[in-house]
């Protein structure tokens, strides 16, 4: 008899259009052949076509689909408790960005000014989960991702929980907090106060599994000492390209990754106001192409102000457009894996990255890539790639070594199921 899990997530994992998404839906979609598994969504009704779509091609997971705003709460009038719900809502995004100073990019974006990660999840919610539990006798309840963190304080103590720790939080907020124009004492506060939150809720589940080695050491450091705590890297579908030797640079710098997800837009922000004159004037042929999708009013804000970008949306072929050119992930914050990355390093495509970029892939400055961390030194290492050919061969051939290297996707996947298992036969707490 199958094993019988349980998958809460906050995202729509299909189309699978996002690094997280990727990683989410490839180590699934193997799973779903070995385990019974059923995934809890909440859904807009805009998000409805994508679910049927995701539905038909899962058809062997059992899908429980909870709709957002249908919940009638027990109050005199349900109408206008959820208008003036929404009107708080809007209020409070409204002070935020008055306190937010708009210099400082990343201050106004941080997840530690931004994040209400203290509000509970809807009430309609969590009725709907309780309901699903007690329609089906699972083995195991998966959380996925740091919103949904805290929802282990709804979940039956008589039931094994694991948590997916996609990316630490409080590491993030350490990255960003490096890189405010100026500190003050409210985000120490804010942040030993979210640090507290996160790892309080980690504790409240029976095993955390991180995407990699980097962060479960990490971990270690903060957990309960009875932790169970295990890495499960992030699956890659290998499309078995095969390495040419015939790499000519055409002068494009590929950028990868769209503006919802702040670490991208300081990446491009950053490298367009910090690099991107200096790299200009010395080689005023690169371009830069940014994939993924962008805000309509971020496109005409750098198109404006900077030359030789193109904002080239979702692209269909990855592959063509990675073709003989360069990858920059100039990222500063976050923590977990760059899908970007082992993308380009199946592809072929040279890297120019820094060492956040870089974290749990195992890529060596000098050898695989250019790892540079602060503006002078990754324009000297954008300049220094594109007008190197040897090198270019050099770190396409090493980093595609190191890919192969990786285990295979049905090995990835049994790596998870036998967490599972561990799960399953740890002693109650």
């Amino acid at each position: 008899m199958m094993m019988k899990i349980l998958i809460l997530t906050p995202y729509i994992p299909y189309p699978v259009n996002s690094g997280g998404n990727q990683g989410f839906f490839g180590l699934i979609d193997r799973l779903r052949k070995k385990v019974d598994i059923s995934i809890v969504l909440s859904a807009k009704p805009s998000d409805l076509d994508n679910i049927e779509k995701f539905r038909a091609l899962w058809n062997n997971v059992s899908f429980h689909v909870y709709h957002k705003g249908e919940f009638k709460p027990d109050v005199k009038k349900p109408s206008y408790y959820n208008f003036l719900k929404g009107l708080r809502s809007s209020i409070e995004r409204k002070l935020k960005r008055q306190q937010a100073n708009s210099n400082d990019l990343v201050r106004k974006y941080s997840t530690i000014t931004t994040s209400d990660f203290y509000m509970p999840v809807e009430e309609g919610y969590v009725n709907f989960i309780h309901d699903v539990i007690k329609s089906e006798n699972y083995d195991l309840i998966q959380v996925d991702f740091f919103e949904y963190i805290n929802m282990v304080n709804a979940l039956p103590a008589n039931i094994k929980k694991v948590f997916i720790h996609h990316e630490l939080r409080y590491v993030r907020e350490e990255c960003e907090m490096r890189l405010f124009e100026k500190s003050k004492p409210m985000d120490y506060f804010l942040h030993n106060y979210s640090k507290s939150f996160e790892i309080g809720c980690l504790n409240n589940y029976d095993a955390v599994v991180t995407v990699t080695d980097v962060d479960k050491e990490k971990l270690k450091e903060e957990l309960r000492e009875d932790m169970f705590i295990e890495s499960s890297p992030a699956i890659i579908e290998s499309k078995n390209m095969v390495l040419t030797d015939n790499f000519k640079f055409n002068n494009r710098l590929i950028f990868l990754g769209g503006s919802d997800h702040f670490p991208n837009l300081d990446a491009v922000d950053w490298f367009l106001k910090s690099c991107w004159e200096n790299i200009q004037r010395k080689n005023p042929d690169l371009e830069l192409h940014i994939v993924g999708q962008w805000k309509s009013r971020l496109k005409k804000l750098y198109t404006e102000r900077f030359s030789n970008i193109q904002f080239r949306g979702f692209v269909e072929n990855l592959q063509d457009e990675l073709q003989d050119a360069i990858m920059i992930t100039p990222i500063r914050i976050g923590s977990g894996v760059r899908m970007k990355l082992l993308e380009a390093m199946e592809y072929g495509c040279p890297i120019v990255t820094t060492s956040v970029g870089s974290e749990g892939i195992g890529l060596e400055n000098g050898q695989d890539c250019l790892i540079a961390n602060n503006n002078i030194s990754f324009a000297e290492a954008v300049l220094k790639l594109s007008g190197d050919k040897e090198l270019c061969d050099k770190f396409r051939k090493n980093a595609k070594q190191k890919f192969e290297a990786r285990p295979y996707a049905e090995q990835l996947a049994e790596v998870r199921l036998n967490i599972y298992k561990k799960i399953l036969c740890l002693p109650k707490k």
